[in-house]
């Protein structure tokens, strides 16, 4: 029998416990947060005379982001009325406690950051000037110097490595050690692999997991108890007395395969945290919700490769749809090689930046865990999520199953996911147990950086921002001078190369011997950094000498229908090529009315072929 604290109230029931009223005496004891819109008018009522108090609540609320003038002005408000509850009446205290105000926030913020909150809260007081709520000959004391040089100061380390770059104290160090620059490219790069291959493992058990459904339900019972008016089947070896058990006792051998078929057949009350039937022992179980979709632990694992690769913002991954008809136009599109394009809204910037995963024919089923990357990733999404998103008709690529039914989980749930992740890695290495996906991002970037010799063009490219703002925000000043030293000093043993070139013996001139004088020869000339065109030629002499014959396209809705075609089932394979080319090229570099075209034609294709 079952218990009744298990019992499902009516709506009838509900209603009356509803209606009951908490003794005072109780609800005295309930605590309660105070959100932060109850604190400022709190704040306001007490520091304040009614006109500056609806005043100042007007000027707050006319902003999109009220938060960030309503902290600043609780603050300077708490301040200024410990010192004179009357202070709106007093010139004088106004100006003191305003430069006061701007002195502390120097000791707490960065300069910009104490820039802002002190201008937005002068900007109320001015308001309240020119309303005639404070005296006229009030002085309203000149903001800060704004700071030239916006690199971010970061009080914890953005990386994942011991060695903390951002260090100002530790900077002669750093500059004056020459293997410095080799050691953190070796630490960032083994933390990464190891983030990343124990990602990958997590990702194929969890698809593989996935993909076994059918072979679970096949071996469960789910016709004997779907046919039995009590959802019972007949006892098994080593089972009690009874003629007829349940399926999903816990001592059933076959509970796991029979939950799975239960929920597998009544899927739309999994994702309602529901049940049609009272019966005990039918609860959802986190076993079975990676046989009907995916879970946030595995959204999780994908979220890292994909960061890992393509440097997405984490927050603008965890929110990014398939499709959308809003500003932005989201989108996810695998394309007919197994690549993946996606476009992520970043909320902030106000933009949307579109990515390319390179993918590969390969069947999902047939991939092994070391060969998942990001187009891995987002193909395996798509699938898992399918069913989810056509069932309830939402459009969010992340759509998790749970034991409370389906969620879209917010950042906060996928960051405690990866936090365990990266519990289960190595426990001596304490720098890979504080790692975050904004932490994989920074490092994968500055990584870039030192293995391009300071690239600053492919660096901020990854990150997806101007090379101003990647140099500023990601890559420390005394990094960068590091790696101007080193292309400086290979210019410099260049020219020393030159200026003995006419010696008769050259490495005696630079007291060297003949072996250390080729080594160091051949080390200066293998530069990237010298490029153009007699560097290519030096590198990569072209045999036949043969020049390079211009190709040419003609732009056109039937025409790139026609190239479209072609390049999935040509069978002349250098003009196969070509048409490729000239996708990729359309795709990733030519204009916003190019692009909308080939989407066209996209679209007219596979609606052709349909």
């Amino acid at each position: 029998m079952n218990s009744p604290f298990l019992t499902v109230p009516t709506e009838s029931q509900f209603q009356l416990i509803k209606s009951e009223i908490i003794p005072e005496e109780i609800s005295n004891l309930f605590s309660h947060e105070s959100s932060a819109d109850e604190n400022f008018k709190k704040i306001l009522n007490s520091t304040c005379t009614p006109e500056i108090a609806n005043r100042l609540k007007e000027h707050v609320n006319s902003f999109k982001h009220k938060k960030h003038h309503r902290g600043p002005l609780i603050q300077f408000l708490e301040q200024i009325s410990s010192t004179n509850i009357e202070w709106y009446k007093h010139p004088r205290i106004i100006q003191g406690e305003l430069l006061k105000y701007r002195g502390n926030l120097l000791d707490e913020y960065q300069r910009n950051t104490a820039y802002g909150k002190f201008q937005n809260v002068k900007n109320s007081l001015d308001v309240l000037v020119k309303h005639g709520l404070l005296p006229e000959n009030v002085e309203l004391p000149d903001n800060l110097r704004r700071c030239i040089n916006t690199q971010k100061v970061r009080k914890d380390n953005p990386l994942i490595c011991e060695v903390d770059m951002y260090d100002e104290k530790k900077r002669d160090e750093y500059i004056n050690t020459p293997q410095f620059i080799e050691s953190l490219k070796s630490e960032l790069s083994y933390n990464l692999c190891i983030l990343v291959k124990n990602a990958q493992e997590i990702v194929f058990q969890g698809y593989k997991k996935f993909c076994n459904k059918n072979i679970i339900i096949e071996q469960s019972q789910f016709d004997e108890f779907m046919n039995h008016p009590q959802l019972l089947v007949s006892r098994t070896k080593g089972s009690n007395s009874k003629s007829k058990v349940s399926p999903f006792n816990s001592a059933h051998p076959l509970r796991l395969n029979n939950l799975t078929a239960y929920y597998n057949h009544y899927f739309n009350d999994l994702l309602n945290s529901k049940t049609q039937h009272n019966i005990n022992n039918l609860a959802i179980s986190e076993d079975i919700l990676g046989y009907l979709g995916l879970t946030s632990s595995i959204a999780s694992a994908m979220q890292t490769i994909i960061t890992e690769e393509l440097g997405i913002n984490p927050y603008s991954l965890y929110r990014v749809k398939i499709s959308s008809d809003g500003h932005g136009h989201e989108f996810v599109i695998v394309d007919d090689e197994g690549s993946v394009r996606i476009k992520a809204l970043k909320p902030r910037a106000r933009s949307a930046r579109s990515r390319k995963a390179e993918g590969s024919y390969k069947s999902l089923a047939d991939i092994d865990a070391y060969e998942i990357n990001a187009a891995t990733c987002l193909r395996m999404a798509l699938e898992m999520t399918a069913r989810i998103r056509e069932t309830l008709g939402i459009r969010d690529l992340w759509v998790c199953l749970s034991c409370h039914g389906t969620t879209v989980p917010c950042p906060e749930t996928f960051q405690n996911k990866f936090n365990k992740f990266c519990l289960t890695l190595s426990p001596q290495n304490t720098t890979l147990q504080e790692a975050t996906l904004k932490k994989v991002r920074a490092s994968k970037g500055v990584l870039i950086y030192l293995n391009s010799n300071g690239d600053s063009i492919k660096t901020s490219t990854y990150f997806g921002n101007t090379v101003k703002t990647t140099l500023n925000r990601y890559i420390p000043k005394y990094l960068t001078e590091i790696i101007y030293r080193l292309k400086i000093r290979n210019f410099q043993k260049i020219f020393l190369f030159m200026a003995t070139s006419s010696d008769k013996l050259p490495f005696k001139s630079l007291n060297m011997s003949e072996a250390e004088f080729k080594l160091q020869l051949k080390q200066v000339f293998n530069n990237p950094d010298m490029g153009g065109n007699l560097y290519e030629k030096l590198t990569n002499p072209c045999i036949d000498n043969e020049e390079d014959i211009p190709l040419y396209f003609c732009v056109s809705d039937l025409n790139l229908q026609l190239a479209i075609k072609y390049a999935k089932d040509g069978k002349d394979e250098k003009l196969k090529k070509n048409c490729k080319d000239v996708l990729d090229k359309i795709g990733q570099e030519s204009s916003v009315m190019m692009k909308h075209m080939l989407r066209t034609a996209q679209l007219n294709v596979e609606k052709n072929s349909s």
